[in-house]
């Protein structure tokens, strides 16, 4: 018996349908919000929530019973809790009944009881299946931050955030199909229940931008990588990029008097899946696997993982400089997000052996490094 489910009550005062109450399934398997709803004509209904976590199940002929702690604002001690269920399936849906102690003495079936509830599944209304588009739906997201939690979709309208249950309610207009698409979801943790707007963003087949909020206000965006994925495109870059640290406390700090040289290689040797970085003050190569690339308002956009320690970064690469973030929430231009500045000082091609600047590459640019990036990867 899983939610969602609309259900039916009586109490001895007549039954309660119409508004129908709801029964939805907490994150944990064994527990069940209740939301019970007034009824005008019926004498002793109210609104109310209760949860009922199921203790001890088992089955006798065609009925089930259960031993289940039920929460509400009413029970004080735990006489008033526990309470025995007896239900059966019946006519597509449940009939259910629960007993008025904390004893299964007096029930004999799913008919009788000191409350009874007859629960049938929500209609499905024409044309609105509410499911997750074929681009998302296939496997689990990694966010790109070190702080957030993965996701998974586990059913056509089920996504695990972490401790949050996503159940799609409704598709709702979105600016850009089919690259974007828009939904009205419940958010379910443990039991408490939210309405909640979802908007999903596909940048690439292996990174997805994603924003969750109230459905009247912007949302914060999270940039997503697809787990156990093949590989992405580093981008439409290639070359050798000659980089000089720009000056200031920070980038001193960081780089430890590393002022020599460095070189970022672009996609020289891995088929437009890699990225090199050589700091001047060491003989380490620092790798990185691309995900992704796209343009955005004249920016380029690209989303790498280091290769030693799987954490995400993002790389924007603009007119005049790069920047370079590790772990940030989402991976979009003008980040709140401190940065750490390299000069570019020259451009070659990958086979170049000249000091010229190759034709046809992007003019002088900038490397803007996070702060702690490059001391983390060694």
């Amino acid at each position: 018996m899983q939610g969602p489910l609309l259900f039916s009550y009586n109490q001895g005062g007549g039954d309660c349908a119409n508004p129908p109450s709801n029964l939805e399934s907490c994150t944990e398997p064994s527990r069940l919000l209740l939301r019970f709803q007034a009824c005008a004509s019926v004498l002793g209904s109210e609104s109310r929530e209760e949860q009922l976590t199921c203790l001890a199940s088992w089955k006798e002929g065609s009925v089930r019973y259960l031993v289940g702690r039920l929460v509400h604002a009413a029970a004080k001690t735990d006489a008033d809790r526990l309470r025995c269920f007896a239900y059966e399936q019946a006519d597509g849906g449940w009939q259910l009944a629960q007993s008025g102690d904390a004893t299964c003495d007096a029930l004999s079936g799913a008919t009788e009881g000191s409350r009874t509830l007859r629960l049938w599944p929500p209609p499905t209304l024409t044309g609105r299946v509410c499911t997750w588009p074929d681009w998302f739906s296939q496997g689990a997201w990694q966010p790109l931050g070190e702080a957030g939690a993965p996701l998974e979709v586990v059913a056509p309208d089920v996504l695990l955030m972490g401790a949050t249950r996503l159940r799609c309610l409704e598709p709702l207009p979105a600016p850009s199909e089919p690259a974007e698409a828009r939904f009205k979801v419940q958010a379910m943790h443990q039991c408490a229940s939210q309405r909640r707007c979802l908007g999903l963003l596909r940048r690439t087949p292996h990174v997805v931008e994603l924003r969750l909020g109230d459905c009247d206000q912007p949302s914060r965006p999270l940039t997503l990588v697809q787990r156990q994925q093949a590989g992405g495109s580093c981008g439409p870059i290639l070359g050798r990029l000659s980089l000089l640290p720009q000056g200031g406390a920070t980038a001193g700090l960081l780089l430890r008097g590393c002022g020599g040289n460095s070189v970022l290689s672009w996609d020289c040797r891995d088929h437009q899946e890699q990225l090199q970085l050589m700091l001047g003050c060491g003989s380490d190569v620092h790798r990185f696997r691309c995900h992704g690339s796209w343009e955005e308002n004249g920016t380029r956009l690209l989303v790498a993982s280091a290769v030693s320690s799987q954490r995400h970064y993002c790389i924007a690469v603009l007119a005049q400089r790069v920047q370079f973030a590790e772990s940030p929430p989402a991976c979009i231009p003008g980040l709140p997000w401190p940065w750490l500045s390299f000069e570019l000082t020259r451009t070659d091609s990958c086979d170049s052996q000249d000091t010229g600047v190759a034709a046809g590459l992007w003019p002088p640019l900038a490397l803007v490094v996070l702060p702690l990036a490059v001391q983390r990867l060694s």
